[in-house]
This record gives structure tokens, C-alpha cells and sequence, in this order.
């Protein structure tokens, strides 16, 4: 893995402030590197998450760990632009992007209703584009990422 002195920006971490995106994110800015993350603070479907950035917030404070904590929905290209201006913004580019955040059924094929089966596929397959969207550009026009 490339460190932080290579001047690679920051890392954009989508899920970032609760379960598994959460760890990746304080691994990540205990490594020194300068790490971009959000996520909802309402819960999700599937998730436990709630409320999580003000824990995280306090956690990355007392350890001096450089994370910036962004409440935004994945699934939406304004809060993705938003996640994205404010990354560059405050670091100057984006060195990676780390395409985490995700949501499952509770349930069968059978008992998941339209609706769910929608925002499941919003969160785990348009997140990911909008956010690779968004950053590719940037890394390309930077030399990489």
C-alpha cells in the first residue's frame, strides 16, 4: 500500500463512519493517511448503524486522526458531488476511494418487497458507480490514484 508522503490526496471512504467502513476509515487515518468519510445517520435497512458520526467524530479527535465526517446518501449524485467538493476542498485531490457502503434484505426474494429490492440496489450497485464517477476523473487528471 502507498503511504500518505506519496502526496496522493485523501481517501474517500463511502460507509465510512459505522461497522466495517468505520474500521477502515480510523485504519486508514492511523496509517497517516488523510481520510474523507460518510455515510447516514439515520438507520438503514439491515444495519445497526445509527447516529454514528458524533462517536466516530469524538474518537477521531482524541487520537489526532485527520477524518473529515460527512453525513451523505451514497445513492444520490448531489450528496456524492457534495462528498467530492468537500474532499477537494479540503485536501486538494483524491488519492482513492474505498466503495463500501452496502445494505441486504432481511429477508427471501419472495417476502422483499419492490421498494427494498429498489434502495438495496441504489445503495450496493449506484453507489458505487456515482462514486467512481466522481473520483476517476479526478485521479486520471491528477496522474493517478
Amino acid at each position: 500500500m502507498a503511504s500518505p508522503s506519496d502526496d496522493k490526496g485523501c481517501v474517500i471512504v463511502s460507509g465510512g463512519t459505522y461497522g466495517i467502513g468505520r474500521d477502515i476509515t480510523l485504519l486508514l487515518a492511523a496509517r497517516g493517511w488523510p481520510v474523507v468519510a460518510f455515510g447516514l445517520e439515520a438507520r438503514q435497512i439491515s444495519s445497526e448503524a445509527e447516529n454514528a458520526i458524533p462517536s466516530l467524530r469524538r474518537e477521531a479527535e482524541a487520537a489526532g486522526l485527520d477524518i473529515t465526517l460527512l453525513e451523505a446518501d451514497v445513492s444520490s449524485e448531489a450528496d456524492v458531488a457534495g462528498v467530492m467538493e468537500a474532499a477537494l476542498k479540503a485536501y486538494g485531490r483524491v488519492g482513492a476511494l474505498v466503495n463500501n457502503a452496502a445494505i441486504g434484505p432481511l429477508g427471501t426474494i419472495i417476502d422483499t418487497p419492490p421498494d427494498l429490492w429498489d434502495r438495496i440496489m441504489a445503495v450496493n450497485l449506484r453507489g458505487p458507480y456515482l462514486t467512481s464517477r466522481a473520483v476517476i476523473p479526478h485521479m486520471a487528471e491528477a496522474g493517478g490514484g
